[in-house]
């Protein structure tokens, strides 16, 4: 190798030891947030999910107060957008969609496979477990969790929990700034003539 030059490694080395990190922040929208490196931890201000909700599609009821041969009234229906606001009576029943609210008095919620319908009778084919199909706050994450830490480059998935929790926008790390620039004395500015081993 010519004397006085440098090797690719140590050229790249030489590079590194003059590089400081960026500290500068900025806010970024969610949808603009991809692949960006985060500025501060991320931690949960509340429960997910932040109620009791159903595991399956079925039926919720309170297990203490149910009799396996005796039919339950069925009373309304709790979806995942709009539940079922009033209180459920020892035999009576509703009727449950995945994710929906489980109404007050219910404690156990039966997958619909394991019941028998009659118009607004539901009867059920198996010895109720007390709690089954339940999800509780918190059970995916507790509020208080920190769910990621800075420095962490964020991917799809980050942007799907990021959202689940209520945010818009995130901190993160200015992006680098990188200019690139030409030399050698053959090189020629715009519409200047070029001679013999000029460009």
């Amino acid at each position: 190798m010519p004397e006085g030059t440098l090797t690719v490694e140590q050229a790249q080395q030489h590079i590194l030891q003059d590089i400081t990190a960026i500290k500068h922040t900025e806010r970024a929208a969610l949808h603009s947030a991809l692949g960006r490196i985060l500025a501060s931890d991320i931690t949960a201000h509340f429960d997910v999910p932040p109620h009791l909700n159903s595991a399956m599609d079925g039926y919720a009821f309170a297990s203490t107060e149910t009799v396996s041969d005796q039919p339950l009234n069925i009373v309304g229906t709790s979806f995942a957008g709009k539940p079922y606001l009033e209180p459920v009576k020892a035999g009576e029943c509703v009727r449950i969609m995945t994710g929906a609210v489980v109404p007050d008095g219910c404690d156990t919620v039966e997958m619909q496979e394991n019941c028998q319908r009659d118009g607004n009778q539901l009867t059920l084919n198996t010895t109720p477990k007390t709690g089954s199909y339940i999800r509780h706050p918190g059970d995916d994450i507790p509020a208080g969790t920190r769910v990621l830490s800075t420095g962490h480059k964020l991917n799809a998935a980050d942007l799907g929990l990021l959202a689940s929790l209520g945010m818009s926008e995130v901190d993160v790390i200015r992006r680098p700034r990188v200019a690139f620039c030409s030399t050698g004395d053959e090189l020629k500015s715009i519409g200047q003539p070029l001679g013999i081993g000029d460009i």
